[in-house]
C-alpha cells in the first residue's frame, strides 16, 4: 500500500518522514539541516536530480519600494555567501 503526503513547505517533511519509511527528496542543505536537527539520514539518489535555479519574483510596482530593495538585497547576498557543497 502506497500512502502519499505532500507539503507545502520543505520545512515540514521531517514531520511526515522521521519514523516511517518514506522519503523525501530535498536540496542538499536542507537535508543536511534535517540530519542534524531531526535525527534523519541523508541518502544520495540512484539517479541524477535535476539542478534547481532559485529566482526572485516581484511586480514592477514594487522595484522602487525600499522594503523591498533590501529584502531583495539581503537574499542575493546570502546566497552569494554560501559556499559551494
Amino acid at each position: 500500500r502506497r500512502i502519499e503526503v505532500i507539503t507545502h513547505g520543505f520545512t515540514l517533511l521531517p514531520h511526515f518522514i522521521v519514523g516511517t519509511s518514506r522519503i523525501a527528496t530535498v536540496q542538499t542543505r536542507l537535508a543536511l539541516r534535517f540530519c542534524e536537527d531531526a535525527g534523519m539520514r541523508m541518502l544520495k539518489p540512484p539517479f541524477e536530480a535535476p539542478r534547481l535555479t532559485e529566482v526572485l519574483q516581484w511586480h514592477r510596482y514594487r522595484d522602487e519600494d525600499p522594503a523591498m530593495q533590501w529584502v531583495r538585497d539581503l537574499i542575493i547576498r546570502v546566497a552569494g555567501s554560501l559556499r559551494p557543497l
